[in-house]
């Protein structure tokens, strides 16, 4: 497949780089792998790369992303980072499809600001 995954464990956060063609389905998979590998490591934190993805997915594709990946699993406690290369899919919208549906996604250009958002506690009033 066209991704590996990489444990940062003095971080405790998933790294997936994902490189190549991806199609919906394709995608889908590697949701489930991720999270399989995160309940392996004991993780709610992930980042995934995206910035050598080449091929796109629909905005249709994005937006019913979430749905599917709740089905397979993802939880409100998952943390998601999306790092991505300007020039590349938009995930922009897949965020707020996502938000919307109570997760905590984001994306970025830069790793070290998706890192930081990563390792950032969330504040429960």
């Amino acid at each position: 497949m066209p991704w590996q995954f990489n444990y940062l464990s003095d971080r405790k956060i998933l790294y997936a780089e994902i490189f190549g063609n991806m199609d919906a389905p394709d995608f889908l998979l590697l949701c489930k792998e991720t999270l399989d590998q995160g309940a392996q490591h004991r993780t709610h934190s992930y980042l995934l790369d995206h910035t050598r993805l080449t091929k796109q997915l629909s905005m249709d594709d994005l937006m019913q992303l979430p749905g599917k990946l709740e089905k397979a699993g993802l939880t409100k406690q998952d943390k998601i980072a999306i790092l991505y290369s300007k020039y590349a899919l938009d995930f922009s919208v897949y965020e707020q499809a996502s938000r919307e549906m109570g997760f905590s996604v984001a994306v970025f250009y830069d790793k070290t600001e998706a890192l930081k958002w990563l390792q950032r506690e969330v504040k429960i009033d």
